[in-house]
């Protein structure tokens, strides 16, 4: 079932808002510091290419993607993709508080930060998924 076009502005309304936060409390928390950054993948863009331009260019690479898959018949996975954004930045701004912090860093210490990485990006994308069907019983009553 195809989606109304105003069903992709929430989620990417979602992923930006949560992008935005994650982006400036991992500033403030790094302070240049960057070995305290738990996201290798970041931690490598980042020597690259400054912060700031990174979460543009991720900004653009995710909803650019995002929309082209909406646009293509591929709505529920470009909304999959948006809330799992949504859902992995949000957890990547509450890691900065005590309590979930102090929950992450023990798989840091056991696993490492790629594999670390790899599992919260299925819990990412399991979350998203659960999202988005949570987005079409709302929009569609089913």
């Amino acid at each position: 079932m195809k989606l109304p076009p105003r069903s992709f502005l929430p989620p990417a309304l979602l992923f930006l808002g949560a992008l935005y936060l994650d982006h400036t409390i991992t500033q403030y928390g790094l302070q240049h510091a960057l070995a305290a950054e738990g996201n290798p993948a970041a931690v490598l863009a980042w020597e690259f290419i400054t912060p700031n331009v990174a979460v543009l260019l991720w900004a653009a690479v995710i909803l650019g993607t995002a929309y082209v898959l909406y646009c293509f018949h591929h709505p529920r996975l470009a909304l999959v993709l948006l809330y799992a954004g949504f859902a992995g930045h949000m957890i990547g701004f509450f890691t900065w508080t005590p309590i979930i912090g102090s929950l992450m860093w023990p798989l840091h210490e056991h696993l490492g930060d790629w594999w670390t990485l790899v599992i919260q990006y299925v819990g990412y994308v399991i979350l998203g998924a659960l999202l988005e069907r949570l987005h079409r019983f709302v929009a569609n009553g089913k």
